[in-house]
């Protein structure tokens, strides 16, 4: 088998296969489905948020994980431009999870990508079954903290009252927030531990947009309650680890944790 770095060399110049993409909509969740051609094993990815979101398959990751056998579904965790709360976000994973079973996949040979505010919907998701793999990249996990540092208090409870803010081009509804507890994060980890699911949180050192800062805290609670979790913190990176200069650390970090 070549190493990554190897295979990423062969590809920067090849040809972005995309014969290969199936786009589709399933349950009213818009996705692509990139088809490797012996696939033993599924990365079910969440895009990010914002209207920018990435809610296509990255195709030169695609490529390089091909001869390690992986498929990848990346779908879209918004619905449109709403954000929805925290708890149907984890749905949406759950659809994709029953996507990928009706086409041969089993819970064994999926693995789910959270990025960004998919991080955490990911992780609830991953609560309901067992011996489940996530890989975190620059997740939202202490969104009140961050959002009470960034628009203060009492613009949250205008929040509250209005019952649903305009937030970078998306309407966000105030259960976005109202279910983003920290004080639930304990129970969470009680449940990873119990589920016996493995995690493994990569962030930039430089991301301006989400402090690795918070990936560390969350690290050090699940190692708290001795859940499987590795946190590593790439030197020189900011919010975007899809980027060439990222992705050959990346698709290591993939390989190792979903082989």
């Amino acid at each position: 088998m070549l190493h990554p770095k190897t295979i990423f060399n062969r590809k920067k110049r090849g040809i972005m296969e995309k014969g290969k993409i199936e786009s589709g909509n399933y349950k009213e969740i818009d996705f692509e489905f990139y088809k490797a051609s012996k696939a033993n094993k599924i990365l079910i990815i969440g895009s990010g948020g914002t209207p920018e979101r990435q809610k296509g398959v990255n195709v030169n990751l695609a490529n390089i994980l091909e001869p390690y056998n992986f498929s990848i579904i990346n779908f879209d965790i918004q619905n449109n431009n709403h954000i929805d709360s925290v708890n149907k976000m984890a749905e949406r994973f759950h659809r994709m999870v029953e996507y990928a079973g009706s086409h041969g996949f089993k819970i064994d040979d999926m693995g789910l990508v959270g990025r960004s505010s998919s991080g955490l919907p990911a992780v609830v998701a991953s609560t309901e079954y067992n011996n489940m793999k996530i890989l975190l990249k620059y997740p939202v996990i202490y969104y009140q903290d961050m959002l009470e540092k960034e628009i203060g208090k009492f613009f949250l409870t205008i929040w509250k009252y209005w019952g649903e803010i305009s937030r970078y081009g998306c309407h966000a509804p105030y259960s976005l927030y109202s279910e983003w507890r920290d004080s639930n994060l304990d129970e969470l980890a009680k449940k990873l531990k119990e589920k016996s699911n493995k995690l493994h949180i990569v962030h930039g050192d430089k991301d301006n947009i989400i402090s690795w800062c918070y990936s560390k805290s969350f690290h050090e609670l699940l190692n708290k309650y001795d859940v499987n979790s590795k946190l590593t913190i790439l030197n020189g990176a900011g919010h975007n680890l899809d980027e060439r200069k990222n992705l050959h650390k990346i698709t290591e970090i993939i390989i190792d944790h979903f082989k």
